[in-house]
């Protein structure tokens, strides 16, 4: 899998996104700390209520190395 991430890196989201006719798609709102910062790999979801991180923590455990938590909470989501 990692030769096919490889691939996707250079790839724009915009263009990923409309191969697969909007699904899957991350919410806009949900953007990187700086602009130069980019992510490629499997999205590992959680959604928790606010203060519990049992689930998160299951999540570091089940996730594979190269996965991206999102982690949703009533607050916002978190990469």
């Amino acid at each position: 899998m990692p030769d096919l991430l490889e691939k996707f890196e250079t790839v724009p989201t915009t263009c990923i996104s409309d191969a697969m006719q909007g699904l899957n798609n991350m919410d806009p709102t949900i953007k990187p700390l700086q602009e130069n910062y980019k992510l490629c790999g499997r999205a590992f979801t959680v959604k928790i209520p606010v203060g519990d991180n049992l689930e998160v923590l299951r999540a570091i455990r089940e996730a594979n190395p190269g996965d991206a938590l999102v982690i949703l909470t009533k607050q916002g989501a978190y990469i």
